[in-house]
């Protein structure tokens, strides 16, 4: 049996400062600009070996025991142009940037590709609307989304050591879809509640990416590029759904009970850049009764009442090195009871 010893610091630190502005230029139109400052460092601290750190692009070593730091400022702006039929409804329409730090990418014969910042630009169009004397919200929006070096987070296990996060820059990525939900109060004791999503997330086309098989004894791993053009995100699935129902019935002055039933509904998802691992999709019921007394709550919950077995992601042995493939798995049934207090 080998062992691996590990003696590393990594900090990272992110401030943001922002600021927006509002002009009504007519009487139903208002624009608003906006202008984010993202500033991030961090630092990674290897005390027992030498590495290779992807510092701004470059490679360098960095000697055992010596920080090597990343300190990045993006500026994003945001504007939206927006016309208001009444003090109810209203439509948008908004464009953004937006940024996910990058850092030190350590290089090792184990970790994966280095990674910097991702960049994406963001469009929306929208509605937000309030009717029936306010009993009802609707709001709906689509989006459409270009990522540049678009990240993608892997886990390894290296010989003797336990499982390690790795980021890798993939390439230009594209999102698409719509969002639309739905609130209602048909009367003062019941509130219903539904949202459905639906979003098709791929890869641009020319986009590769290049792995090592860790599945394959060592003398055979070799880089293998493959063409990810049109592949689905990982971890996206294109179809999203959500309801609930609550009904809160006064019992006394002081004393209310609650009853409460919601249902999620998830299609099918990749789980890795190939598009090989999936799970399919998979409905979970959970449900709640209990009271309300003053500043006193106690609730009886069941989560995941149908018990669905399902991953929330996995892990194949050609990605994380491991004799096994691994997967973390979705909560199983369970009962609880909950008491609260409010002070």
């Amino acid at each position: 049996m080998s062992t691996v010893d590990y003696d590393v610091k990594f900090d990272d630190e992110q401030y943001a400062g922002f600021g927006s502005a509002s002009y009504r230029f007519a009487e139903k139109w208002e624009a608003t600009v906006g202008l984010r400052v993202n500033r991030s460092q961090n630092t990674y601290t290897d005390f027992l070996h030498n590495e290779t750190v992807v510092v701004g692009g470059a490679r360098e070593v960095i000697p055992a025991g010596t920080p090597s730091e990343v300190d990045e400022t993006a500026v994003l702006p945001r504007g939206e142009v927006s016309y208001h039929f009444n003090p109810d409804l209203m439509l948008y329409a908004s464009v953004s940037e937006g940024v996910q730090p990058g850092a030190a990418s350590v290089i090792t014969s184990t970790t994966g590709q280095p990674f910097e910042r991702e960049k994406t630009t963001a469009y929306e169009l929208g509605e937000k609307g309030e009717f029936l004397d306010h009993r009802l919200r609707l709001n709906s929006a689509f989006f459409y989304t270009k990522y540049s070096d678009r990240t993608f987070t892997s886990t390894v296990i290296p010989p003797g050591g336990g499982p390690i996060r790795l980021n890798a820059n993939i390439g230009g990525a594209t999102n698409i879809g719509f969002e639309v939900d739905i609130t209602a109060k048909p009367t003062s004791e019941i509130s219903l509640h539904a949202g459905l999503g639906y979003i098709k997330s791929t890869w641009d086309k020319g986009t590769r990416y290049t792995y090592i098989n860790l599945g394959l004894p060592p003398a055979r791993r070799a880089p293998i590029t493959a063409d990810i053009s049109g592949l689905s995100s990982p971890t996206t699935p294109s179809w999203t759904f959500d309801a609930s129902t609550e009904w809160a019935h006064p019992l006394t002055g002081d004393l209310t009970l609650k009853v409460r039933g919601d249902v999620e509904f998830v299609s099918k998802q990749y789980f890795d850049l190939l598009d090989t691992y999936s799970e399919n999709s998979y409905t979970i019921g959970n449900a709640l009764v209990g009271i309300d007394y003053r500043n006193y709550s106690a609730y009886f919950q069941v989560h995941n009442m149908g018990n669905t077995r399902y991953n929330t992601d996995y892990f194949p042995r050609r990605d994380n090195g491991s004799p096994t493939d691994l997967a973390n798995p979705g909560e199983p049934r369970m009962f609880s009871v909950t008491l609260s207090a409010k002070f």
